[in-house]
């Protein structure tokens, strides 16, 4: 969301000889970012971990996609457990507030 818009993004990941492990470079910005899907069960959800370089520093970003609009207790402590792994603190874990429906611009 940007504002009281909400804004989509497409993105080319390019597959790495590894298995779930991808790399984009951001036109834009120049930034390098390695993408790893740590765990799927392809029904539910995918917890994604992206390491992102570039000049001015490096920094984490963790993902937990779903394929409901709500995921389990379970799953969400998931996902903050491993964004603490990763280095993300408290403050930097955020979990989104469900808003309209899945595919309308409310979302």
């Amino acid at each position: 969301p940007r504002g009281d818009q909400c804004v989509t993004r497409n993105s080319l990941y390019t597959k790495t000889e590894q298995p779930g492990r991808f790399s984009y470079t951001s036109p834009r910005w120049g930034s390098k970012h390695n993408i790893h899907v740590v765990e799927t069960n392809y029904e539910e959800y995918a917890l994604v971990a992206t390491q992102i370089s570039k000049n001015t520093g490096s920094s984490t970003m963790v993902l937990l996609y779903s394929r409901t609009k709500e995921l389990s207790p379970e799953r969400l402590e998931m996902f903050t457990q491993f964004s603490r792994e990763q280095g993300l603190t408290d403050d930097e874990i955020l979990i989104l507030p469900q808003t309209g429906e899945a595919g309308s611009t409310g979302r």
